[in-house]
C-alpha cells in the first residue's frame, strides 16, 4: 500500500541551467543564493556555468527549495518536464 503513494522526486539532477532559473526566480544574486543554500558563491557559479555537479545533499536540497518555488519539478536528462 505504501508504495503507491507519492513520493518527493529528489533523485532528479538538476543541471546548470535550472539552478540558474531557480536563482534568479527567486530574484538573489550568487551571494545571496550561496548563504541561502549553504555553499560558497563560488560553488553557485560553478554549478550555474555546469564546471561542477552539486552534491547529493546539495541536490536534495534545490530540489526541496524549487519544489516551494515553482511546485514540483521534475527533470529528467537534463530537460525540465
Amino acid at each position: 500500500m505504501l508504495d503507491k503513494i507519492a513520493k518527493p522526486m529528489y533523485s532528479a539532477h538538476m543541471d546548470a541551467a535550472a539552478i540558474r532559473r531557480l536563482r534568479a526566480h527567486m530574484n538573489v544574486n550568487q551571494n545571496e543564493f550561496a548563504i541561502l543554500v549553504g555553499a560558497s558563491r563560488v560553488s553557485i557559479s560553478n554549478w550555474e556555468r555546469g564546471v561542477l555537479k552539486p552534491d547529493k545533499a546539495h541536490q536534495i536540497l534545490l530540489q526541496q527549495l524549487a519544489d516551494q518555488t515553482y511546485g514540483p519539478l521534475i527533470v529528467e536528462n537534463g530537460k525540465d518536464r
